[in-house]
């Protein structure tokens, strides 16, 4: 034949969980049966591909909902992101130029000392502890010498 038929069986329960009684024992009161036919031509079975993932299960079992979902947390999180990044940058930005360069001395040690840590560190939970413990200051001065080196460098590559 030119093509090849996939029956795909769907059972439908209908009024499964209905109980006709008080006694604790849940009854199927009716079930249809249904069968999808698909039929798949051959010239897409050629080349050796068997795997035609129309046919197959669901590669996700997160619903569409969920996901936007998930893209809108992400977005919230990025958007509270920048907005702590501007506060710190701009706190930053207020102290005389004296502090700024003492802050940024102190944000470039803790910068060596992180990386370093992180260097003599086996990747795993213990990078991961390691991370999650670091101090308030330590992460506000890292965020800080970020910002100072991101700023510095989008002005030396635009000059």
């Amino acid at each position: 034949t030119s093509a090849m038929t996939v029956a795909i069986t769907n059972t439908l329960i209908e009024g499964s969980t209905k109980n006709t009684s008080d006694d604790g024992i849940t009854r199927i009161v009716n079930v249809s049966y249904s069968e999808k036919i698909v039929s798949v031509p051959e010239s897409a079975l050629e080349g050796g591909s068997h795997n035609i993932s129309s046919l197959s299960a669901p590669a996700s079992n997160t619903m569409e909902e969920h996901a936007s979902s998930g893209h809108r947390q992400q977005l919230e999180i990025a958007q509270k992101t920048a907005n702590l990044q501007k506060q710190l940058w701009n706190e930053f930005q207020s102290f005389s130029p004296s502090d700024q360069i003492k802050t940024l001395e102190k944000a470039k040690l803790a910068q060596e000392e992180f990386l370093e840590k992180m260097r003599s560190t086996p990747p795993g939970p213990q990078r991961v502890l390691i991370m999650q413990t670091i101090d308030g200051d330590v992460q506000k001065l890292l965020i800080i010498y970020k910002l100072w080196t991101s700023q510095n460098n989008s002005i030396l590559g635009s000059g």
